[in-house]
C-alpha cells in the first residue's frame, strides 16, 4: 500500500455487544494518536451498540489502522469505514 499524505474525514460505524468499557476503548484508540473526536453518536439497541465516530484531518492510511484496532477489541462485532 502507497503511503499518502492527504488527509480528509474518517467516519467509523462500529456494532458491538453491550460491553461497559466499550466508548473508553473505541475512543482510547484515537486519543493514542492524539485525535480529536467531531463527531459521536451511540445508540444502544436489544442486542448491542451501534457507535458513529467521525474524525477530521486523518489520512486514510492511519484511518485504515485504527479500524483494524477496532476489529480487535473483543466485543466489536463490525467496523465500517467512510473516508472522504
Amino acid at each position: 500500500m502507497e503511503a499518502s499524505s492527504a488527509t480528509g474525514t474518517a467516519t467509523f460505524v462500529v456494532t458491538a455487544a453491550r460491553c461497559p468499557q466499550l466508548l473508553c476503548r473505541l475512543l482510547g484508540l484515537f486519543a493514542q494518536q492524539d485525535r480529536v473526536v467531531e463527531a459521536l453518536s451511540v445508540e444502544a439497541r436489544p442486542r448491542g451498540y451501534r457507535a458513529a465516530i467521525t474524525i477530521a484531518g486523518i489520512d486514510a492510511q492511519r484511518a485504515e489502522i485504527i479500524e483494524h484496532k477496532m476489529r480487535a477489541i473483543v466485543s466489536v462485532r463490525t467496523v465500517r469505514l467512510r473516508f472522504g
